[in-house]
């Protein structure tokens, strides 16, 4: 409520001013803007800005900073960013959220390739193994931080994380080029691009090829307490090819076309499966995305695009019986979903509308949705318009409807605010909500006959058969609650050399917990409605079955960044993340102990990254990185459950990357990743009341790896 408080009264100014101003002619660019970093800001103004000018809190980590880096995968390259969570759980296994709303099977950041959505259908997730993304082919890496749902839909209230690779601009890299990577463990990749590219279109070709293994966390379900680490051998192997073409007509008309496809297997504990001894399972994926869109320049100021899209993930689980139970050892999981978006756009002297309708169409083929509706609508309408009120203050207002056939009517409503304080520095202030309709079920479960409810963490005594989370993810906001809401605020002061930036969040998600039910559809609570359902903190779920119990999960935190070139040859950044979440009403209904106070705090977590980048000269480049993670969970929650979020470690990694002088189209890079570590303690989950308990840990295993790369 003080949220929307705070929000109504900026919106009100925001009209008051609107109406105010007079007609004036569209304004000239500022002068030196084009020597501003362009950056796609996704969630505010879907077309290129200067990232200063962004109303929203933007991190990117550019081509440059990515072959400096030599990463392994993405995961290294969100931990460095302030705000942002990363959960590895494997080697190519991890959750992205922002600002404290990540969790397990994390839905609430939306994962854009070149602006195109890549999920599983099914919950809105993204599978990491499931994209078919190519490292050598990123142009760089944008995480806008804050809510996004008014203008992207669903799973993107924490953010939106746009992966800009050099399909999306082709023609900056034409010709072909070849990467061959090698290291410990063997970790083993080749990646091949070939593009060619005229006047009127052309196309691109990437291939992809990567292999690794190295030890993950083992996880139980077993009441026996042990604390220590207990990793078994993981071993992945990953293929993805992205094909591009483009065709234009004249100056008004462009066709665009991609396909690409990821197939792969891991042999680990997966996602879904929990073990009592160090067997393994193997999981086969295979996904594919097409991609089609007709864009029609109307005049200069207005544009029409139709856009289809078909994302298909089949996943199948099996190799080794669960549990010693003769279970079928094979399962396969076929998740698909049809984009149709048609969208416009208009320029008005100082304001620009963008505004569309969406159809999503999702289907599943399997067991997750064997009790459920195997085919789910979803539609939404969505409008949002930027302002600017003078060269200095310009405003953002989106509104997004849904309606989704399983999960009913939602809405999300966003206002952002930027003021110029100067050439070089900027206030921001943005609030977004996201809603649904209080009579829908939000999470509930279902039958699940190929595996024992045991593997689901529900107790086989209830009688009621197996339970199985639905997919209610595809059509609404991306949350599993009935309301949230977050204020965020902001400073940012940069220039060639030096950065200063700060920003603070504070949020609120009411009636997180919503109704449960079985499979013959009797609600699930009794004695078994002491555990929180769907909490989300940083890097960690909690499962359990209250039924309509009221509740609020509070976050707040902030983040601040610093960064100075002291000279062409070295340069510093810093940056540090805090963030504190507590829950209010969870428990005072439920007869818990009366020293579990009815507010308690809940999780608090720190983060550091410190960056040096040395150049001693024009072909080389030393890149040091120190990584610290602390968390602190509270002693009142761990009477019900014991919890660690997020582990805390500290980690240094170093890199080399040399250009030869004679051959500027080759590089050879070299990088040791955890050549320094330490462990504080393991990622623990205890749920005493189910007898139940699931122990991992954090790979942080010392690695070299080897890179060159040649352009032809």
């Amino acid at each position: 409520m003080r949220l929307t408080l705070i929000a109504l009264l900026a919106m009100t100014v925001l009209g008051s001013v609107t109406a105010a101003r007079a007609a004036r002619p569209e304004p000239a660019e500022k002068a030196g803007a084009e020597e501003e970093p362009l950056v796609e800001i996704l969630s505010a103004t879907k077309h290129p800005i200067p990232l200063l000018r962004a109303a929203q809190s933007v991190s990117v980590i550019t081509r440059k900073q990515i072959e400096e880096l030599n990463p392994r995968d993405l995961s290294e390259l969100f931990r460095l960013m302030p705000g942002v969570d990363v959960f590895s759980k494997a080697v190519d296994d991890f959750d992205v959220s922002a600002y404290g709303l990540n969790k397990e099977l994390s839905n609430q950041m939306l994962v854009l390739i070149d602006g195109k959505p890549v999920m599983n259908a099914l919950y809105g997730h993204t599978w990491w193994r499931e994209v078919p993304i190519v490292m050598d082919s990123i142009e760089r890496v944008e995480v806008v931080k804050g809510p996004g749902s008014a203008q992207w839909g669903a799973n993107a209230f924490a953010g939106v994380n746009n992966i800009v690779t050099d399909h999306g601009s082709p023609r900056t890299r034409e010709g072909t080029r070849a990467t061959l990577r090698a290291g410990e463990r063997r970790y083993f990749g080749e990646t091949v691009r070939v593009a060619d590219w005229k006047k009127d279109g052309g196309f691109t070709l990437t291939l992809d090829h990567r292999q690794s293994d190295g030890p993950v966390p083992l996880t139980r379900v077993t009441d026996e307490p042990n604390r220590g680490f207990n990793l078994i051998q993981h071993d992945s192997r990953k293929f993805a090819g992205v094909a591009d073409f483009e065709k234009v007509w004249g100056n008004d008309t462009k066709l665009s076309l991609r396909f690409s496809e990821a197939r792969g297997s891991t042999e680990d504990p997966g996602s879904f499966v929990r073990f009592n001894d160090r067997r393994t399972a193997q999981t086969d994926i295979k996904a594919n995305y097409a991609y089609g869109e007709v864009l029609h320049r109307l005049s200069n100021h207005r544009a029409v695009s139709f856009k289809v899209q078909s994302n298909t993930a089949r996943n199948t689980f099996g190799r080794q019986p669960y549990y010693d139970l003769n279970l079928n050892p094979l399962l396969t999981q076929e998740d698909s979903f049809v984009d149709f978006d048609l969208q416009g756009r208009s320029d008005l002297r100082d304001t620009r509308y963008i505004y569309g309708l969406t159809f999503r169409n999702t289907v599943s083929k399997g067991p997750l949705m064997e009790d459920c509706a195997k085919s789910i609508q979803t539609k939404s309408a969505y409008v949002q318009m930027e302002h600017e009120f003078d060269k200095k203050t310009q405003g953002f207002l989106g509104l997004i409807l849904y309606d989704s056939s399983m999960t009913g009517f939602a809405y999300s409503p966003k206002l952002s605010i930027l003021r110029e304080l100067g050439r070089d520095q900027v206030l921001r202030f943005g609030w977004g909500k996201a809603f649904r309709a209080p009579d829908v079920v939000a999470f509930f479960f279902t039958g699940f006959k190929n595996m024992p409810s045991t593997v689901l963490g529900l107790p086989a005594a209830l009688g009621y058969g197996t339970f199985r989370p639905a997919p209610l993810f595809a059509g609404n906001p991306g949350l599993d609650n009935e309301e949230i809401q977050q204020v965020d605020i902001g400073y940012e002061k940069r220039t060639d050399r030096d950065l200063i930036k700060f920003d603070a969040w504070y949020s609120e998600s009411e009636n997180l917990i919503a109704p449960v039910r079985g499979s013959r559809g009797i609600p699930i609570g009794l004695k078994f409605a002491a555990l929180p359902a769907a909490i989300s903190v940083p890097g960690f779920n909690v499962a359990g079955w209250f039924v309509n119990l009221p509740g609020t999960l509070y976050s707040k935190g902030f983040t601040f960044e610093v960064g100075h070139t002291f000279s062409r040859e070295f340069r510093l950044d810093a940056n540090l993340t805090y963030q504190d979440l507590h829950m209010a009403d969870f428990f005072q209904h439920q007869n818990l102990p009366n020293s579990i106070h009815p507010t308690a705090p809940f999780a608090p977590h720190l983060k550091t990254n410190l960056i040096a980048r040395y150049s001693p000269t024009h072909q080389d480049t030393v890149t040091g990185v120190l990584h610290t993670s602390a968390s602190y969970p509270s002693s009142g929650i761990e009477r019900i459950m014991e919890v660690t979020t997020l582990p805390s470690f500290s980690t240094v990694d170093l890199s080399w990357l040399h250009r030869f002088k004679k051959h500027p189209d080759t590089s050879f890079s070299l990088a040791g990743k955890n050549l320094f570590n330490d462990v504080h303690h393991e990622f623990i989950r205890r749920l005493d009341l189910l007898r139940s308990t699931e122990y991992g840990g954090i790979e942080l295993d010392r690695q070299w790896i080897a890179t060159v790369s040649h352009a032809f």
